[in-house]
């Protein structure tokens, strides 16, 4: 004769998941309180682009399509002893129409840092036609340059 006692499949299984659920829940939340409280910073997500693969000229997402630059013709004059460095960016405009950009040049030294900046200018790019983006650097210790482009009003 069987003793044991008849128990429904569907039953003992659900109650064994959760229980398990239970357990495994409880095990994670001692697990967390017993560890290390001390937390380590975040660490910063490596570049791909690197110093060296940077654009020269960056462009806002609105001027991508509509304006192109003529990278063989950029003029960049290093630093001399009578006068810092100076460089012109010709920049067409690939509209129709008129466009206002605003414009940044930053400088940098040979290690890489920012050692100047020029204050944001105006331009109108003239449908279908070049302008010239330019800027002197304001020391003798500028030896790079970026450019930063963005639409104007």
């Amino acid at each position: 004769m069987n003793t044991t006692h008849p128990q429904s499949p569907v039953t003992r299984p659900a109650f064994t998941v959760r229980a398990g659920a239970v357990a495994l829940c409880a095990l994670v939340a001692s697990a967390q309180l017993g560890c290390d409280t001390t937390k380590a910073p975040y660490a910063g997500s490596p570049d791909a682009i690197t110093r060296a693969t940077y654009p020269d000229v960056t462009v806002d997402g609105s001027l991508e399509a509509t304006t192109a630059i003529d990278y063989p013709s950029i003029v960049f004059t290093p630093t001399s002893p009578d006068r810092p460095a100076s460089v012109s960016v010709p920049m067409r405009s690939r509209a129709n129409w008129d466009q206002i950009v605003m414009y940044q040049f930053r400088w940098f030294d040979a290690q890489g840092r920012q050692v100047g900046e020029s204050q944001w200018r105006k331009e109108v790019l003239p449908a279908r036609r070049n302008a010239m983006l330019k800027s002197n650097a304001l020391t003798s210790a500028a030896v790079a340059w970026r450019l930063d482009v963005q639409r104007g009003q």
